[in-house]
This record gives C-alpha cells, sequence and structure tokens, in this order.
C-alpha cells in the first residue's frame, strides 16, 4: 500500500494520481469481515444567462436531501454542471444557453431521479423533487450455514474443520491449516476445508498455497461454491490479473448473485481496468447488499479520486471514517482526505466557488 508524499507536487495531476492509488489491497481485509462533493467543478462564468434551482426532498419523511449531488446536462449537449444540495436540500446551478436541460439527482439507497426543465434567459428555473428509497427484497445470511456436503463429512473431519475454523477466528492462521489439513486428509472431498486453508494462506501472504487451496474448492464443488470464486477473484486482483479475476468473480456471481463480496470485488477488477462507470455500478451493488461494508466506501472514493472528482470523492471516505473511525487503514484515510480537501479548496478558490460542506 502506497503513502502520502511528505510534500505533495504543486500539479493536481500528480496529486490526483497519489491519491487514488493508496487503497487497492483494503478489499483484501473485508474477505474475512461479515457483519453524500463534485464531479468537475462546474464554472460560473460571464456567458451564464440563466440558473436552475430547486429542491430536493425524502418521501414520506417531510426532510431535506442535504449533500446529495445533482447533475445539469444540456440536452442539446455541452458541458455537465454539477453541484450538490445544501443543508436545507437547495441547489443551484448554472445553464450556460437557453433550452432544454435534464436535472439526475443520485444518491446512494434512492432510486435516481431524472427531470426536464426548460432555461430561459434572465429566468431562474426552480424545481422540487423527490427521492425515494430503494426497496430491497435480498434474503439475509447470518451466521455459519452447513452445506449437506459438510454434512456428509465424517466425524474425525467435521472436528478438525471446526478447531480450524476456531483457530481461524482467533487469526493463529498456521494453527488453523493445520486442523484444515487434517481435515481433508479424512475427507478429501471437503472443498469447504480447502476454502478455509486458502483464507488462512492469504491471511499469511502465501499466495500460491492460497490459490492452489481455492482452485481445489472450486474444483471439488464443480463451481458451484461461490466463496472461494469469490477470494480467488481478490486474490487475483491483488496480483493485477484483472481480467482473470473478472472472469472468476463472474462465475461467483451466477451461483450467489446476493453477495456484497462478489460485487466487491469485482468493483475491484473493474477499476483495475479502468472501466470505471462498471466498477460504479458493482460497487453500489455490493453496498445495497452490504451497506455497512467499509471497503465498499473505499472503492467508490478511489473511483472519483480517478475522475478527479474529488468532493465527492471526500463524501465516501467521511462514510468510511464514520463506519470505522479506527483501525489499520484509518490514519490514512484522513490523510488522503485532508490531501484531497487541499485540491478541491485550491480549485473552487480559482473558480470562485464556495467550499463543499464536508462532514464525518
Amino acid at each position: 500500500m502506497q503513502t502520502l508524499p511528505a510534500s505533495l507536487a504543486n500539479r493536481v495531476a500528480d496529486r490526483s494520481t497519489m491519491l487514488k492509488a493508496w487503497a487497492g489491497c483494503l478489499l483484501m481485509a473485508a474477505l474475512l469481515a461479515a457483519p453524500a462533493a463534485q464531479a468537475q467543478l462546474g464554472l460560473i462564468t460571464s456567458n451564464v444567462r440563466s440558473r436552475i434551482s430547486g429542491s430536493v426532498l425524502i418521501d414520506g419523511e417531510a426532510l431535506p436531501a442535504a449533500r446529495v449531488r445533482v447533475d445539469v446536462r444540456p440536452l442539446a449537449g455541452g458541458d455537465v454542471a454539477t453541484t450538490f444540495t445544501d443543508s436545507t436540500g437547495r441547489f443551484e446551478a448554472p445553464a450556460a444557453n437557453n433550452g432544454p436541460y435534464l436535472v439526475v439527482v443520485s444518491e446512494q439507497g434512492y432510486e435516481p431521479v431524472e427531470q426536464r426543465v426548460d432555461a430561459n434567459q434572465g429566468n431562474s428555473s426552480s424545481l422540487i423533487i423527490t427521492l425515494r428509497k430503494i426497496r430491497s427484497y435480498l434474503p439475509t445470511r447470518r451466521g455459519y450455514t452447513v452445506s449437506v456436503h459438510d454434512l456428509r463429512a465424517p466425524g474425525k473431519a467435521k472436528r478438525e474443520y471446526e478447531k480450524g475454523l476456531e483457530r481461524l477466528q482467533k487469526r493463529d492462521f498456521e494453527g488453523s491449516l493445520k486442523h484444515f489439513k487434517e481435515a481433508t486428509n479424512a475427507f478429501p472431498d471437503y472443498y469447504e476445508a480447502y476454502y478455509q486453508a486458502g483464507l488462512a494462506d492469504m491471511e499469511l501472504r502465501h499466495r500460491d498455497e492460497a490459490e492452489e487451496a481455492l482452485q481445489r474448492s472450486i474444483d471439488l464443488s464443480g463451481g458451484g461454491y461461490a466463496d472461494p470464486q469469490f477470494a480467488l477473484g481478490a486474490l487475483l486482483c491483488d496480483r493485477q490479473s484483472y481480467t482473470e479475476a473478472e472472469r472468476v468473480l463472474r462465475r461467483g456471481l451466477d451461483v450467489d448473485g446476493n453477495s456484497w463480496k462478489g460485487y466487491l470485488f469485482l468493483g475491484q477488477a473493474l477499476f483495475g481496468m479502468n472501466r470505471l462507470t462498471e466498477a460504479e455500478q458493482s460497487a453500489r451493488q455490493a453496498l445495497l447488499r452490504g451497506p455497512e461494508v467499509p471497503a465498499g466506501y473505499i472503492l467508490l472514493a478511489n473511483i472519483y479520486m480517478k475522475r478527479n472528482e474529488f468532493v465527492m470523492a471526500l463524501k465516501y471516505l467521511d462514510i468510511f471514517l464514520k463506519l470505522q473511525p479506527q483501525g489499520p487503514t484509518s490514519e490514512q484515510a484522513r490523510a488522503v482526505r485532508a490531501a484531497a480537501t487541499r485540491i478541491v479548496t485550491r480549485l473552487q478558490s480559482q473558480n470562485n466557488v464556495a467550499p463543499p460542506q464536508l462532514f464525518y
């Protein structure tokens, strides 16, 4: 994992490169952990003849939607103006030309809203937009699930497997490997044990051994067990083998399409291939299934930093720090946040734009 230099380069492009590179391996730590900015810094220039403004409300709660992203796009083509609602839910964006515009409001956990408005010279068009929560009917899975295959394992194999799980939970990875080895000796088809051994080897940074164990688990299960495919995809991301990782992860999602892990690691692979739109979609799918997973917000922050959309990246760093205020990556996240804030302040000072209200 890269760290920030003592002094940042003067050029914003160099700064963004340093900022977006730091969190790639954070996603690996999420494998064992089950448990609202700016896009283009829209310029306000002398040729602005009208403005588009409005309010964003939350449906059914009579509350303003604060710090929500609003994109204003001219239907005839041209630059997109991006702004964010204030604490009262109000937004305002410049409209450089007369004619129709599309106002797009997006926020995590709510249905995206698109509304057309006409900008007329000398007038300020005002809208009221209501956000509605996304309804999720996804089943939740808690605790350890015993498979039919696991029930076929002989007594000795199951006892060793359970001992291995206990060692793994206590972070005694070497100790857990010994028990998983005994379990597979007693029951050679024990693909669950091979999967857990692969996780232990990943923690020990034994990449070759981990890959072998995970592939063995996949082969023995006939590809019908999603978890080792997600773990192998994460390992391939760590090796920067993103194309192969995508293939493995999509196969895993074919088996279990409700896994936040699968979408999270797929987002990391897509990010590594610079397919940022797809990576963002995958990250949001992960957070829909696991909204309390900190690594999902780090992935979104990385995506927005790579786009040079620093205000939006700050938003997701804030969410990450709320979820994980202490930890091995939290101090580094604060350093990245501070550097990104300096970039935003500098650019907004140049463009005469008020600084954002950042929050924890």
